[in-house]
């Protein structure tokens, strides 16, 4: 072959390369221009996802809330139930509260009711005694009765009576007034007898001495003050026991609990209390020293009442009282000296020192419901026996 022709096919065959390879290169940009338009297709789908997939979120975000808001309209309606659930109990639990409670208060006041009904029944169940004190203290003697009094009083006969014969007379008659209790004093005998033999025996006595004693009941266990009267009770007891047989018969009695219309009793009575009383052992009492003569000790100044007293029992005006003097405290005469002083200074209208039948009649509206009254009541064998 010649050249000419081999040159020719070659060039031929070089056309024919390049033409497949333009052709392959247009199909390849083709194949591009279609990949750039499925790549579009592509982005646009992703873009078109995105925007569904955010409507969808957005929607389900709705729907969520929605649901959310619609959960919680129902939480709110349980708990407005469980509130009006919660306000029913509560009323019903208050009204249960209001019943027991109105049905405590009935009870308290039927308590109360009832305490005051037996108040009222102790009231009216009063003892004879009492209903007739009550009775005698608030009604005076008669003029007629004040003046056979006065007549009896006035022993000389002139008509007057001193402040001396006052005190002297309603002293020395208050022994009636033990006579006319010994029915009192022989049935508390009995109740102290707790044997039964017929005797008091000390340890009978103070038994029954703390156990109806009121005063001693309201100090508890004050053993330091029962310890006083204890040794003051057994101080009168071994006076009044005249045959020193260690026991009380019915004839000593007497002896023991009026002190005051027996010497023995009497001195024995006082000078324990001295003994009691007396810290630096002088033999008399000074003011702070009869101011505690129960025991009870304090800081404090004494009482006007005491210091009253004491000025009254202090005759000779030297600031103690002695044995002597405190007979009056012991016996009740000071109580006597005051009332009749009482009496005698309402009744005295002409200060001339005496009273007249006139002036003492004329003295008792002025006294009525008194102790001065009590003890004019006492001498006219009106008063009611008392509980010893």
């Amino acid at each position: 072959m010649s050249i000419a022709l081999r040159v020719f096919l070659l060039l031929a065959a070089l056309v024919g390369t390049q033409g497949e390879a333009a052709v392959e290169g247009e199909a390849a940009v083709e194949g591009g221009a279609a990949v750039e338009v499925q790549g579009e297709a592509a982005v646009e789908g992703v873009q078109e996802a995105e925007q569904k997939g955010v409507q969808g979120e957005e929607k389900e975000g709705e729907k969520e809330e929605e649901e959310g808001e619609e959960e919680e309209e129902e939480e709110g309606e349980k708990e407005e139930e469980g509130e009006e659930e919660e306000e029913g109990e509560e009323e019903e639990g208050g009204d249960e509260q209001e019943v027991r409670k109105a049905l405590g208060e009935e009870e308290e006041g039927g308590d109360e009711e009832e305490g005051e009904e037996e108040e009222e029944e102790e009231e009216e169940e009063l003892s004879d005694e009492e209903s007739e004190e009550q009775a005698l203290m608030g009604q005076p003697l008669t003029d007629a009765q004040l003046r056979v009094m006065h007549t009896k009083i006035d022993k000389d006969g002139d008509g007057k009576l001193s402040l001396q014969d006052l005190t002297t007379y309603f002293s020395s008659n208050s022994s009636a007034w033990e006579n006319q209790s010994m029915a009192v004093v022989l049935e508390d005998f009995v109740q102290s007898d707790t044997n039964k033999d017929g005797m008091l025996s000390l340890e009978e006595h103070l038994r029954h001495f703390k156990t109806q004693s009121d005063f001693l009941l309201a100090l508890g266990n004050d053993t330091n003050v029962w310890v006083r009267y204890q040794n003051h009770e057994t101080a009168k007891f071994r006076a009044a026991d005249l045959n020193h047989d260690g026991n009380l018969d019915k004839t000593e009695l007497p002896h023991l609990l009026f002190p005051e219309h027996h010497e023995g009793t009497l001195a024995a009575s006082v000078g324990e209390v001295i003994r009691q009383n007396d810290e630096d052992k002088d033999g008399k009492l000074s003011p702070s020293e009869f101011e505690n003569l129960h025991g009870e000790k304090t800081e404090e100044p004494g009482a006007p009442e005491d210091q009253a007293d004491f000025a009254k029992l202090d005759v000779d005006g030297d600031g103690f009282l002695s044995a002597t003097e405190m007979r009056d405290w012991e016996s009740g005469q000071l109580d006597i000296n005051v009332e009749m002083k009482k009496l005698f200074d309402v009744a005295d209208k002409d200060k001339d020192m005496f009273l007249s039948a006139d002036e003492f009649a004329g003295a008792m509206t002025h006294i009525v419901g008194s102790n001065a009254h009590r003890y004019l009541l006492n001498m006219n064998d009106q008063y009611p026996k008392p509980e010893l």
